[in-house]
């Protein structure tokens, strides 16, 4: 059976999104934390990466904000976000965006699956999967 949209839940899965894309171009840790919930999982890179704490996180991925995962990576854009399912408290969001250098020069695009969640009132990007490094 496939869910009933939701439009509120899709709503802030939407906001949420493009939150995470500009925390990570603004290389703003804490506002990038405030739009994930945990544990946070990513499955990029031939590998799963679970957080089950902030703390884990802070440690071991935010360090990456500050550097670029890709030569001459200076900014992201989210290109497209499409709601592939919706609940109250989750949504399944296929997105796509592009890495940048500097001087716009588009480094990869990439698609991916992000599962955005509500938990204790709290929207947050919960699950991404993609194939970006």
């Amino acid at each position: 059976m496939i869910p009933a949209s939701i439009p509120e839940a899709e709503q802030e899965a939407l906001r949420v999104c493009d939150e995470l894309c500009e925390t990570i171009n603004a290389h703003d840790p804490e506002d990038h934390i405030r739009a994930l919930n945990f544990p946070h999982v990513r499955i990029a890179s031939g590998r799963v990466t679970v957080w089950e704490t902030v703390d884990e996180l802070r440690a071991t991925y935010l360090p990456i904000i500050a550097q670029p995962l890709e030569t001459g990576w200076h900014h992201s854009t989210m290109d497209q976000k499409d709601v592939i399912n919706s609940a109250p408290d989750k949504v399944h969001v296929a997105v796509q965006y592009t890495r940048w250098t500097e001087d716009q020069q588009a480094i990869a695009t990439y698609q991916a699956l992000w599962v955005v969640t509500c938990v204790r009132g709290h929207w947050g990007v919960q699950v991404r999967s993609s194939f970006a490094p």
